[in-house]
């Protein structure tokens, strides 16, 4: 499916009920700010167990996703169960709907605290603050001194930035790659694997520029990555490990150029930490990638296999 018609918004409706009548069709549609993917005969149940288990991320140049997802959709769709796509135009939205929530909740704590530190706060204008900024206003603290409205209302203001940092830096990892997720059933991980070696050579192929990796995630090759969210579902942002209950990890690295190797999520643990957001674009030999791809051609057990 052409992306540009995929995200169109006029479209959205059409899409959905188009890949939920089609009785041919073995997908299902749910259009939003990522165009997601499921096979029609999953049950509840192995649907969650992929949310569970290990997702692998591919990241291109934002400038050539509408090419890349072209190019790898028929095979998602042949060999997938579960997958999906960032819409651009959604992202761009977010991108400066939550900049802007980001900013204006900045400038005003600042006022806040201001406005409180030279007096020009009462104790009844600082109650009312915290009823504003308040969900819930049992939450208001019971001894209501102007002291702890304060510090009450420092918490929120923190922890509402706070949200909408993250929210910031989740839009700009996904505007620079991370932008197709394929979900990994428990028992496939092999098959998934040559999976991420076609994909991995048919972007290469067609010299797809590669996007930036997100450090939450383990690199693979050029364009492909993955995590494990672990029992408590680590976001990605934030994530001090691409694994964080230390599940085996049944990966291996794509063939690179030279003899410089592909960094595991292990190693990216110290910078991120560190809040050290790097990314490494490795070169990988076409050649080798084209070869890789041939030498799955003979073998269509996978092919002709649903997760």
């Amino acid at each position: 499916m052409d992306y540009r018609n995929l995200i169109d918004a006029n479209l959205k409706r059409q899409h959905e009920q188009t890949f939920r009548n089609t009785s041919s069709e073995s997908f299902q549609l749910a259009a939003g700010v990522f165009m997601l993917f499921t096979r029609k005969d999953w049950q509840g149940k192995q649907i969650q167990t992929l949310e569970d288990n290990w997702k692998a991320h591919i990241s291109v140049s934002s400038g050539q996703l509408a090419e890349a997802w072209n190019l790898l959709y028929p095979l998602l769709h042949n060999k997938a169960g579960k997958f999906k796509i960032i819409n651009q135009e959604l992202l761009s939205e977010a991108i400066d709907v939550n900049q802007k929530k980001l900013d204006y909740a900045r400038q005003e704590y600042q006022r806040f605290l201001t406005s409180y530190h030279s007096n020009q706060m009462g104790h009844s204008e600082t109650l009312d603050l915290a009823y504003q900024l308040s969900p819930d206003p049992s939450q208001i603290p019971k001894v209501s001194t102007t002291k702890k409205l304060r510090e009450y209302i420092e918490k929120r203001f923190q922890d509402y930035i706070n949200d909408l940092a993250a929210k910031v830096e989740e839009n700009q990892r996904l505007s620079k790659g991370m932008q197709i997720t394929v979900y990994i059933p428990p028992g496939e991980e092999e098959n998934y694997q040559n999976l991420l070696i076609e994909i991995e050579a048919r972007l290469s192929r067609e010299e797809i520029k590669p996007g930036e990796i997100y450090p939450s995630d383990r690199q693979l090759g050029i364009y492909t990555s993955v995590r494990h969210p672990g029992k408590n579902h680590v976001m990605a942002v934030g994530a001090a490990s691409y694994n964080p209950d230390q599940i085996p990890d049944p990966f291996r690295p794509m063939p690179i150029q030279g003899n410089k190797p592909i960094r595991s999520g292990k190693d990216r643990t110290p910078d991120l930490q560190a809040g050290k957001v790097k990314t490494e674009v490795l070169r990988q030999q076409l050649g080798m990638l084209k070869q890789q791809e041939g030498a799955l051609e003979p073998n269509r057990q996978f092919n002709n296999k649903q997760p």
